[in-house]
């Protein structure tokens, strides 16, 4: 495992008391697994450790799982380390950094250990988050545009059925609103035009 002096130099700096900066009490190892998944795959308490013997540790870890890692030709190449104050209530700092001897040429640790090096991996972290969120509203704004769609067409098949609903119920109101005679008259019409048409052929 190459690349590591940067991750000593930030986690050495992050284990020094400072002011008003709760103490240090574990550090979370989470190397890189997928695109943008980094699990916790090991715990360093801090304890009363010297800061060196913290580091030691933390690499030590890392070896570890780059080996078993190795053996599964899926080399560890990445890796985020989260320092947490007591109880883990307290995030006193997380950086990632390239760890892994197979990293690209390209590619390099997003701290080079300094302040400078901090905010330029952090703003390029935030870059990363914005990106996936214009993602996230995009498919959102995409999702919510078929629902409109589907809503006006299940509010139109309602209103065609709210229409022809009233239709029958001023017809049923109509018919039952009519007088007796008036129903008389409406079953004797036809009859009655029949017979006058009969009688106008007969005499002619």
């Amino acid at each position: 495992m190459q690349n590591t002096a940067a991750l000593t130099a930030w986690l050495t700096r992050k284990l020094e008391p400072a002011p008003d900066v709760p103490p240090a009490a574990y550090v979370a190892v989470c190397p890189q697994e997928g695109r943008r998944s980094y699990p916790q795959r090991g715990r360093v308490n801090v304890g009363d450790k010297p800061a060196p013997q913290v580091v030691q540790d933390v690499l030590a870890i890392l070896s570890d799982l780059d080996e078993s890692r190795r053996a599964e030709e899926n080399p560890l190449v990445r890796v985020r380390l989260h320092v947490y104050g007591p109880k883990g209530m307290d995030s006193i700092g997380e950086m990632v950094f390239v760890v892994g001897s197979d990293a690209g040429a390209g590619e390099r640790a997003e701290s080079d250990g300094s302040r400078e090096g901090e905010l330029v991996a952090t703003i390029r972290e935030m870059r990363l988050l914005a990106s996936d969120a214009v993602a996230s509203l995009g498919r959102a704004a995409s999702a919510g545009y078929t629902l409109g769609i589907e809503a006006l067409k299940e509010n139109a098949r309602l209103s065609h059925e709210l229409a022809e609903t009233k239709a029958a119920l001023m017809l049923a109101e109509q018919e039952r609103g009519s007088s007796p005679m008036e129903a008389a008259l409406t079953q004797l019409a036809p009859v009655v035009a029949a017979k006058m048409l009969a009688a106008n052929g007969g005499g002619s």
